[in-house]
């Protein structure tokens, strides 16, 4: 039941010019080479910075101003590395300024903060008095970005003009990442004219020109999408293996309460409603590959009862329900089963091709099917078609073109990794995936957790430096690439749209040894990645040129909104459609060797996955073992943990 992907980490900012705000090249350094924007006159005064610094921090916490210590570190008061973007943004916005986001690391208090802000701008002056950021204040929430490049226009402020398609590029190797210039000009325009930016109808039924009482009203007709640099991805992988189900992405519960199976049918089907791209299908037209939504063809529900008693032999039937390949051309590309258990145990199982959904996605996916079962239904809004024309522009203007010189000189001259394979690996090939479950017991969670407050980072970030630890000795090597995966939703607007709209972004981290060095360097190439993380894979490697695959390992940390839905589960009143866990289905997932981590109670949940087509299931044990050596090293004044390495298969 484990999404493939979705942190809940996004982020760049920019003002109303585009000009990044808070970015920086991964060394603390403002990605554009630096000044303040600082306007002329007046001074700051130390309670005025003071109470700006509280108040923006405490919008982004969620909390009251006078909740605010000024001598307690940030992390110790709830920032992670996403709300450190939201906070930089805030206070950028606020002053006027260009701060890096890595200030918030490198004066880690609110007093340090405001003292380092007395201190080199002094020049600087509120663009918004600190009794105009209360709640409710109409010009908008500070701890959100403003610029249409990166948050919807702001009141008053209009939508940039859209800027021309970047040239066509010559097609890459079959091992290389695609190019992001082979889908066509705008996923909103038809293939052979230009039109306005809207929703391309396919031809279909003629529109009538009203309502009228005796006549039903026609069928909505199809219309058209590009795909998203990550589905393009995804379409090659699956054209080129089309009996492979490594993108199979499942969610299983079981259901709880009395159920209405004729209720949970209906709003099943009615998701394609709320969320067109679930009736999604795709083909090619001279080469380039496209989406047609067809309004109203959406999921396949089918019921069906298993025969094993175990739940090793029950798991093994519903695996095999999982792994039946998806034709992206015909589909259905969305199965429920509503499966029985022997005894009168009800399960809803939920598989859906990857290329249409994310991790983030699933826990939007979620919530609309419980509304739809109490019989709400909600409007469709901003679509997957609105998000790719986004990213398309995006990549064509200047914003991508600072995102792109980020990668390109944080990633040049980086050397492959160097998994330790036991057989050769393939590119073309995608992965048959194996996957060993392990745990972080809770008394190891909480001193993961002493360690990230002692070093002053997220726990997520322990947990990243762990994996570059654990690479560094699988490897040999102390410069490495490794991908982390986040939810690239850089626009409020498509927080609730279900789409492929997730990256993994390719962090090149070096490892000498030393635990806060590492933990350090970690953070800042985590929070830097995640400012440019708007640049789809896909797009880096382009830039590169590189001509394998740049990602071969995935970390992925599961903390998006609503990923409590598919871990420790959200129980449901009376009446409700009541979803809670099962067990263990996880999702494979594209990469030879990935870690994923999930909260479970007050510990947490470890998935690696290994593709079998290069890895013994032996080496993959020796690694989680080593893992848990590693976590050792990261907790060294807490003796006697259990690893919680249990080396289950799932």
């Amino acid at each position: 039941m484990r999404p493939a992907d979705g942190t809940g980490w996004a982020g760049q900012a920019t003002d109303d010019t585009g000009r990044p705000t808070g970015g920086t090249d991964g060394t603390g350094q403002p990605a554009d080479g630096g000044g303040q924007a600082m306007p002329p006159g007046g001074l700051v005064s130390s309670v005025v910075l003071s109470d700006v610094v509280r108040e923006v921090t405490g919008r982004v916490l969620a909390r009251e101003p006078h909740e605010i210590a000024g001598e307690l570190p940030f992390e110790a008061q709830g920032l992670d590395p996403l709300r450190a973007i939201h906070l930089v943004r805030a206070l950028n916005e606020a002053l006027s300024l260009d701060l890096p986001t890595t200030v918030a690391f490198d004066f880690p208090t609110p007093d340090h903060l405001t003292a380092h802000l007395l201190t080199r701008y002094a020049d600087a002056t509120p663009r918004t008095a600190p009794a105009r950021l209360a709640p409710g204040h109409p010009a908008r929430d500070l701890t959100e970005p403003r610029n249409p490049a990166s948050e919807l226009p702001a009141p008053g402020h209009p939508a940039p003009e859209r800027p021309p398609a970047p040239a066509a590029a010559p097609e890459p190797p079959a091992s290389a990442a695609p190019l992001a210039s082979t889908a066509p000009p705008g996923p909103t325009q038809p293939l052979t004219t230009a039109q306005p930016p809207g929703p391309t109808p396919l031809p279909g039924p003629a529109q009538l020109p009203g309502p009228h009482p005796s006549v039903p009203a026609p069928p909505l007709p199809p219309v058209r999408w590009n795909l998203a640099q990550g589905q393009l991805v995804m379409y090659r992988d699956q054209r080129r293996c089309p009996g492979s189900v490594a993108y199979n992405l499942p969610l299983l519960f079981e259901i709880h309460g009395e159920l209405d199976e004729a209720a949970l049918e209906r709003a099943v089907r009615a998701q394609v409603e709320t969320h067109p791209v679930l009736g999604a299908r795709f083909g090619e037209r001279d080469g380039v590959p496209y989406m047609t939504v067809v309004p109203g063809r959406g999921p396949s529900f089918g019921r069906v009862t298993l025969t094993g008693e175990s739940r090793a032999e029950q798991l093994a039937e519903l695996r095999a329900l999982v792994d039946v390949p998806f034709d992206l051309a015909a589909g259905p590309l969305v199965r429920a089963h509503l499966v029985t258990l022997p005894g009168g145990r009800r399960l809803l199982l939920l598989t859906v091709h990857h290329i249409l959904m994310d991790g983030t996605s699933t826990a939007v996916l979620i919530r609309t099917l419980k509304e739809a079962y109490r019989g709400e239904r909600a409007q469709p809004g901003v679509s997957f078609g609105d998000f790719v024309a986004w990213e398309e522009e995006l990549l064509a203007g200047a914003r991508g073109a600072r995102h792109r010189e980020h990668w390109l000189r944080r990633l040049a001259g980086s050397p492959p990794l160097a998994l330790p394979f036991d057989r050769p690996y393939d590119p073309r090939r995608l992965p048959r995936v194996a996957v060993l479950t392990a745990g972080v017991p809770p008394a190891r969670a909480a001193a993961l957790a002493a360690t990230a407050r002692a070093h002053r980072v997220s726990v997520a970030t322990v947990f990243f430096a762990a994996y570059v630890r654990l690479l560094r000795r699988l490897t040999g090597q102390g410069d490495l690439i490794l991908g982390m995966t986040v939810a690239a939703r850089y626009e409020k607007r498509f927080q609730d749209v279900v789409g492929q709209i997730a990256n993994c972004l390719p962090l090149r981290c070096a490892d000498t040894g030393d635990l806060a060095g590492l933990l350090r360097s970690a953070q800042r190439e985590m929070v830097a990645g995640i400012e440019h993380g708007a640049c789809p894979l896909p797009e880096i490697a382009r830039s590169l040129g590189t001509g394998g695959p740049l990602v071969l390992t995935n970390f992925l940390f599961q903390n998006f909104e609503g990923a409590e839905l598919l871990g420790d589960g959200v129980r449901s009143g009376p009446g409700a459609l009541d979803l809670r866990p099962f067990d263990d289905l996880p999702y494979a997932g594209e990469y030879p060797l990935s870690l994923e981590f999930y909260r479970d109670g007050e510990g947490y949940k470890v998935f690696l996955k290994y593709d079998t087509h290069v890895f013994d299931e032996s080496t993959a044990r020796k690694a989680l073992t080593e893992w848990n050596a590693v976590l050792d090293e990261f907790t060294p004044d807490i003796p006697g943990i259990p690893g919680g390495n249990d080396g289950r298969s799932a």
